[in-house]
């Protein structure tokens, strides 16, 4: 459990500032974020630091410079208040897509081709410094520390995240060991690839669209954002564009189809990327294993098709 300052010290941080407003917008994976008026917000961070959110302040420039259609995040300020990162951002617009497909205000059909402009785009993108330099999930050091390819940097992140999980994974995966090693084998076998700068957490409520479901900008940057090749990004953005509704399976089934389409991609490289993602992230919410992304995770590990994926040497 995270304590956070009083709201009241975090309140007088802004108005020190300059800022008269204090409104509560939301809560997301990495902190909680208000309306502080003349185009700002303000935001404070579960546990990133303000060392650590400088190199995410360079990301963001970095992310500034790829012409990408759509708003990104850009810092104006990093602080701290009572050990927790504070940071003043310019504020993006438009509605998340989750609510305006909820409303009715946009179709899935617009939804999806929301999705694949914002993936699209992303796969245009150069990797760089600034995205090696990230740190993901709850890694306490970058991700890229200490390597110079892409299969090296992924084949340490899943061995860390399989020796801290693999009891509660165990149990609820068939066959766990066996589809760890083939995972193991087939990131060894991954050859040099070009890559780019995803940011890998594409769920509907990071972005933001215009009143037609045209995208407007891409929030919450950081979860697993960092230099990859472009199947990661598109194998997860399949995934995560509907985890939980009836529709869900047939939804991704048509993302992974188009996708392979667009990109190039075989059908077996974005299901072996998935069972990558369900390895790093089962535990990212529970390290107990207790809520629905677990379950979403250990499913997947479990489907027939992710496991011939596996099986194959694509």
């Amino acid at each position: 459990m995270v304590t956070l300052p009083p709201a009241d010290l975090v309140k007088d941080h802004f108005a020190r500032r300059g800022y008269r407003r204090f409104d509560l917008l939301g809560e997301g994976m990495e902190g909680v974020v208000f309306a502080l008026g003349g185009g700002h917000v303000g935001k404070l961070w579960f546990r990133r630091q303000p060392a650590e959110l400088r190199v995410v302040k360079d990301f963001y420039e970095h992310l500034g410079s790829q012409d990408l259609p759509f708003a990104v995040p850009r810092m104006v300020e990093v602080d701290e208040v009572r050990g927790h990162g504070v940071t003043i951002e310019n504020e993006l617009p438009g509605r998340n897509l989750k609510e305006a497909v909820t409303a009715g205000a946009v179709s899935v059909d617009t939804a999806r081709t929301c999705m694949l402009t914002v993936v699209t785009a992303l796969a245009k993108t150069a990797g760089g410094e600034s995205a090696r330099r990230l740190t993901v999930l709850d890694e306490p050091a970058p991700m890229w520390l200490g390597r110079h390819t892409w299969a090296g940097a992924l084949r340490d992140l899943v061995d860390r995240r399989v020796a801290a999980f693999h009891p509660t994974l165990r149990g609820a995966v068939d066959g766990f060991d066996a589809k760890v090693a083939r995972v193991r084998h087939l990131i060894e076998g991954l050859p040099p690839s070009h890559t780019v700068t995803v940011h890998g957490d594409l769920v509907r409520e990071n972005v933001l669209v215009t009143p037609a479901g045209e995208p407007a900008a891409l929030l919450d940057w950081g979860f697993l954002s960092t230099e990859a090749v472009p199947a990661f990004e598109a194998s997860i953005a399949a995934g995560v564009f509907d985890m939980y509704g009836p529709a869900a399976r047939a939804l991704d089934d048509e993302l992974v189809e188009t996708l392979c389409g667009l990109f190039g991609h075989s059908r077996h490289q974005l299901l072996f990327y998935r069972a990558v993602y369900a390895l790093l992230t089962s535990n990212a919410y529970d390290a107990d294993g207790r809520d629905g992304h677990f379950a979403w995770c250990a499913a997947a590990l479990n489907r027939p098709d992710i496991t011939d994926a596996l099986c194959s040497d694509w």
